[in-house]
């Protein structure tokens, strides 16, 4: 069986986890929930990748597939959990907010989380272990001829791999010295990112007047006009996730409605794919932090020097908290960046 259409299997199992989910909870379907069909695919999708590819490449080492297992395990196994876990604390934050779209969207993206976790570190490696789409097994086997530990060795190994240190294949590349983990810099970045999402939201509420909602609607108020929109955006800003927590922040601020940002949002996933043509012409592709230092040195200087019944003190107070999502969100990526270098 191709390991292609065993991978698909962990993936149709979150989906149904979190759409039986919404439909036992009686979770109508909308502009906001729709999108977590979606989510939830494309999160399974870059679990099963990250571990296929990891297995494929241990298994490349002895040809076991037990051993291969328990290494694929201990090394990409404890990047996917730790990554989940923080993830999945993050959205959970949205369960605060009075806007009940958003505590929908959180709690059902952090279950979507769990369940792609729990199916690309239990079923995945059962199926793989079952199958055996790589190569014949040579790893030990009892006196009946089967190997205990591959009936149950995926779902009672998995907690424990997490924790303890388990021999990684040798004939890899040597990895470059990192710098140590840093647990208060990911939750100094997690702090600073929501700050800087009420400062923005604060911001845009008070600069939301009709002209400025009057171009946001009629620039977005088709699917065709959201998805251009979402498109020109990325290939300026070289960024996607800039546009997304701009389109988010606008939807906070009661700017611009949940159907309009859906088409802004697929936009922005296709206008990513100019990044690279974009590198391949022109050379160059700008990091988060080149847009947050200089964000964050106007709208500081505008905030503490202008005044603040003055309307230039909102224009930069919105430029002070588009600078700091910007900011905890590299914070953010750096810390889970080095933690999965180090795993």
């Amino acid at each position: 069986l191709s390991i292609s259409l065993i991978a698909i299997l962990p993936n149709m199992l979150a989906a149904t986890v979190v759409l039986g989910g919404m439909g036992l909870a009686r979770i109508p379907l909308d502009m906001m929930t729709i999108t977590i069909a979606a989510i939830t695919v494309g999160i399974g999708v870059d679990h099963a990748i990250h571990y296929i590819t990891r297995f494929r490449r241990e298994f490349a080492v002895d040809r076991d597939y037990i051993a291969t297992m328990h290494r694929a395990h201990a090394s990409i196994g404890r990047a996917l959990f730790y990554t989940a876990i923080t993830i999945i604390i993050g959205f959970s934050i949205l369960a605060l907010s009075n806007f009940i779209p958003s505590v929908y969207f959180g709690l059902l993206t952090g279950l979507a989380m769990l369940a792609a976790l729990l199916g690309s570190m239990t079923l995945l490696p059962k199926l793989i272990l079952i199958f055996k789409p790589l190569a014949s097994n040579r790893g030990s086997k009892n006196r009946n001829g089967s190997s205990s530990v591959a009936v149950f060795g995926p779902i009672n190994w998995f907690p424990a791999t997490l924790f303890t240190k388990q021999p990684v294949s040798t004939n890899l590349p040597e990895s470059i010295p990192t710098m140590p983990f840093q647990p208060w810099e990911l939750v100094a970045g997690l702090g600073i990112f929501l700050y800087g999402m009420m400062v923005l939201e604060q911001a845009l509420r008070t600069l939301g007047t009709r002209a400025f909602r009057r171009i946001l609607r009629d620039y977005t108020n088709t699917p065709v006009r959201g998805v251009m929109m979402g498109v020109v955006s990325t290939a300026c800003l070289q960024s996607s996730s800039m546009v997304g927590l701009i389109v988010l922040a606008f939807v906070g601020a009661g700017i611009l409605t949940m159907a309009n940002a859906l088409g802004v949002i697929f936009g922005a996933s296709l206008g990513t794919t100019f990044t690279g043509w974009i590198v391949a012409t022109i050379g160059f592709k700008l990091s988060l932090t080149e847009y947050a230092l200089p964000l964050l040195a106007v709208g500081t200087l505008g905030t503490v020097f202008i005044s603040t019944e003055h309307r230039r003190n909102s224009q930069a107070r919105l430029l002070l908290g588009l600078g700091l999502l910007l900011m905890g969100l590299d914070f953010m990526k750096t810390s889970m960046g080095t933690l999965v270098e180090q795993s």
